[in-house]
Formats: structure tokens, C-alpha cells, sequence
């Protein structure tokens, strides 16, 4: 194993644990230079370091070090490997727009604008829209198009207007189905992107409190039984904020009875 793999796989498994370079540094004690040195390969971890490193990680010293590494290709090619892990990672995408060969001459030429400008007035509402993956697809019905995250449908439409109109019709679709379905599109990483966007305006509310007491996983179950309520995700820092107390007072709570105190409370303020 050469000192490349090394950092390669600490900076990988570090990433699965959605840990920024501080919390995993903090957490085995030493300093985030230090961790980062490892990470791009400029140093090694002290061999004292290495049960902590694969317990806080979770993996086996055998997969850290690379010591089990199994061959998943019959060739040599690594740019094989390569390619076939990452389409593994990439087939299931948290948003798809397709739609039938039909409807290609209606695309605008300002479609990557449009979705962009899609992306800001959701983001205005606290909504962080993941990548959208774009595609035709020969089986759809003539003029058929479908919003679709991890591949379930969440919207499915066939138009019948000019071109222009179902251009519009796609793109305002999109924005209303991202809107009213982010629950369903919610997942860790989009959490911990909030998180640590919202740590920049409010660090002390974050510090130490995700995912040190309220890990990205227990935050998105909230997040999704609060929107389920149809409460806006606007109100993370409020979440955030009041989850703290509530698993303070009480660490049995469940996602499901903290998101309805919350909104219980703030369709209280609301009303005062």
C-alpha cells in the first residue's frame, strides 16, 4: 500500500461518516493540519492513531489500510474500476427529469439558467435542491415527461402544447415537485450541506451540537416528519435550536415527537 491509497482512504471513509476534516481531527486528537497532511498524502498517521482512526471511521484496519483490497474487474485497467464504481454511486440520483424523445426540440438553450434560477427561489425558502440529472428516455409515451427521485416517480405528465409551453410547463413542474415533495428528496449529505452553510451565520448554534448530539441521520428523520406537517424547512435554525433542549431533557424522543412539538410551537408563535 502506497502512502496515496492511504490518504485516498481515510479521506473516503472520512466523507462516508459525512465528517468534515475538524470533526474527525477533533475527535482523534490531533490537529486538522495534521489530518489534512494525511489526507493529501504529505504525512502518515502514527501507528498508535490507527485504532482510533478505524473506530471513529468504522472500518476495519484491514480496509483502511487496504489490506483486503479485492479485485472487482478481471482486467488490470484501474480506469475500469474506476468507471464501474462510480457509475455504481451515481445509479440512483435524488432528482431526474426525463421525458420523451418527443419533447428534445423543446429544451431551451437557457435550460442550465432556468434551473439555476430554480435553485435560488427554492433556496430563498431554505430549500437546497440536489443536482438535477437530466435525460430523454425512448419507452415514455409521445410528449410524456416525469420527475423522478431515486427513480420513484413524483410526477408524471403528458403535454400538449407548443414547444415553448412545454418547456415552461417542465421547468415550473420541476420547481413546485422539488418544493412539495423535499421530503422525499432529502437525504444526509443535502442535511449536512445545510448544516455547515448554516454554521456560517449561526456557529454557535451548530458547534457542538450537529452531529456531535444530533447526528445527520436523526436531524433528516425530523426534517422530513416536520415537512411532512407542512412546515417550511426554512425554520432548520429554530429545529435545530429546539431538538437540542428537547433530547437534552429527554434523549429517548423519538424524530417523529420532537418534529410536532416543534411545530406545534412555532404555529403557536406565529399566531401570537
Amino acid at each position: 500500500m502506497t502512502n496515496v491509497e492511504l490518504g485516498s482512504r481515510i479521506s473516503s471513509y472520512r466523507k462516508n461518516k459525512n465528517m468534515t476534516q475538524e470533526e474527525l481531527a477533533n475527535r482523534i486528537g490531533i490537529t486538522p493540519q495534521a489530518l489534512s497532511k494525511w489526507e493529501r498524502n504529505q504525512s502518515l498517521p502514527d501507528i498508535s492513531l490507527l485504532i482510533s482512526l478505524c473506530n471513529i471511521l468504522e472500518v476495519s484496519a484491514d480496509c483502511l489500510l487496504g489490506t483486503d483490497a479485492q479485485k472487482i474487474t478481471e482486467g488490470t485497467d484501474k480506469g475500469t474500476e474506476d468507471k464501474i464504481l462510480r457509475q455504481l454511486r451515481n445509479c440512483l440520483p435524488p432528482l431526474e427529469l426525463i421525458f420523451s424523445v418527443s419533447l428534445v426540440p423543446s429544451l431551451s438553450n437557457n435550460f442550465v439558467k432556468d434551473i439555476e434560477d430554480v435553485r435560488t427561489r427554492l433556496a430563498k425558502e431554505g430549500i437546497l435542491m440536489p443536482l438535477v440529472w437530466v435525460r430523454d428516455e425512448g419507452v415514455l409515451k409521445e410528449n410524456e415527461f416525469m420527475i423522478l427521485a431515486y427513480r420513484n416517480v413524483l410526477y408524471d405528465e403528458v403535454l400538449c402544447g407548443s414547444k415553448e409551453e412545454n418547456y415552461e410547463k417542465m421547468i415550473a413542474c420541476l420547481e413546485k415537485t422539488v418544493r412539495d415533495r423535499y421530503a422525499d428528496l432529502l437525504n444526509k449529505d443535502i442535511v449536512k450541506k445545510l448544516v455547515d452553510n448554516l454554521a456560517i451565520s449561526y456557529p454557535a448554534l451548530v458547534e457542538n451540537t450537529v452531529p456531535d448530539k444530533i447526528s445527520y441521520g436523526f436531524l433528516l428523520d425530523i426534517l422530513k416528519k416536520f415537512i411532512a406537517l407542512g412546515k417550511p424547512i426554512c425554520y432548520l435554525p429554530k429545529i435545530i435550536e429546539k431538538a437540542e433542549s428537547l433530547l437534552h431533557d429527554n434523549p429517548a424522543l423519538s424524530a417523529e415527537t420532537i418534529a410536532l412539538k416543534i411545530a406545534g410551537e412555532l404555529e403557536t408563535a406565529i399566531r401570537i
